[in-house]
């Protein structure tokens, strides 16, 4: 299990083998990310980031689906490299599965800061 994703062993046993596998996979890539990003290379760091997303993002909507306290942690620490790259400016979508972006005031596409905020709306929109 990559140490980027910071899962304890107890945690990481929620996990199925495939489920694993497909974390293990991001983790190349988020690690790619965090390199291409320190090299200033931004466009390069968000498809590597947007490929790691796409791994975790169906391991993230079955965790948050069994509504589970212990699968919820588990799924806040999976979303957690992704937030502080957005918050470096990396836009990769970290949303809440079911939502689709945008602000429901101005239907323009809600900012990576936003994202990683978990806000709904822009925050010129509240």
């Amino acid at each position: 299990m990559p140490s980027l994703f910071g899962l304890e062993s107890a945690q990481a046993q929620l996990l199925s083998d495939k489920q694993v596998w497909a974390l293990v996979d991001a983790g190349k890539h988020l690690s790619k990310a965090q390199a291409m990003l320190r090299a200033r290379r931004v466009p390069k760091a968000r498809k590597q980031a947007r490929e790691a997303w796409k791994l975790t993002e169906p391991v993230v909507q079955k965790l948050r689906a069994s509504r589970k306290r212990q699968q919820a942690l588990v799924a806040e620490r999976l979303i957690k490299p992704f937030t502080k790259l957005a918050r470096q400016g990396v836009d990769v979508w970290v949303g809440r599965s079911g939502r689709d972006g945008t602000c429901p005031v101005c239907q323009l596409e809600l900012s990576a800061a936003d994202i990683a905020g978990r806000r709904l709306r822009h925050v010129e929109c509240e």
